[in-house]
């Protein structure tokens, strides 16, 4: 009777034992494993499927940076649906030197801007439209200055210089390019400082662009991380 019990109990420990054994591949179940982040594509020119995307041009950006995509949206210099004549809505990137100080009459009024606070400062002073205060915010990772830009959807630009409603010219400057504002359009920079420059991350919508694609390009804008 005494080596059936003693028999007993060692079956005991060993069957406790065994519980607590790491358990190998293919027993106990199946093991879940962290979805790997998807690598970021290039951005292309055209027709953008969904996804993540990184854009590393110089000449469009300072700071290397990615943004995920829905499908439907146009690449290029940024992310783009729609026509920007019209209803479309934008996000996209600016490196800036040169500010007008009047957007309507900006002939001849262009001033260096060097540095965030700077630019900040001529972008808040500027005439010739509507913009809201500045805010102090993070955007991408990277603190930035927010403001938004508007004109009224009744605003007559024909009065203006060109016709055009300007806020800055391409970097240089060259005035052979740059960011104009059309009536009923809204544009909300982002000023970001980096590598001893200035560069404004943006999105533009226009009052009656859908409302789904206005959630679309904030959540775009949500989902922006800049590189180290």
């Amino acid at each position: 009777m005494q080596a059936v019990v003693a028999a007993a109990a060692m079956l005991v420990v060993l069957i406790a034992g065994y519980s607590f054994l790491p358990r190998t591949p293919g027993s106990g179940g199946p093991i879940v494993l962290p979805s790997p982040s998807p690598t970021p594509r290039p951005i292309p020119t055209g027709s953008m499927a969904a996804g993540r995307y990184v854009v590393t041009d110089p000449k469009l950006t300072l700071v290397p940076y990615t943004f995920t995509a829905p499908a439907g949206w146009t690449g290029g210099d940024g992310a783009l649906r729609g026509d920007m004549d019209g209803t479309g809505v934008r996000l996209t990137t600016w490196i800036i030197t040169h500010v007008y100080t009047n957007s309507c009459h900006w002939t001849g009024t262009l001033v260096p801007v060097t540095d965030r606070a700077a630019l900040v400062a001529a972008l808040t002073a500027q005439v010739g439209h509507t913009h809201s205060t500045p805010v102090e915010t993070m955007i991408g990772g990277l603190p930035a200055t927010k403001i938004t830009f508007s004109l009224d959807n009744a605003f007559d630009v024909a009065k203006c210089d060109s016709g055009i409603v300007r806020l800055w010219p391409d970097p240089g400057p060259d005035e052979s390019g740059g960011w104009p504002i059309h009536p009923g359009h809204t544009t909300t920079v982002f000023v970001i400082e980096a590598k001893g420059k200035v560069m404004v991350l943006m999105t533009v919508q226009h009052k009656d662009s859908p409302a789904a694609d206005v959630a679309a390009l904030q959540q775009i804008l949500a989902s922006v991380e800049f590189q180290p």
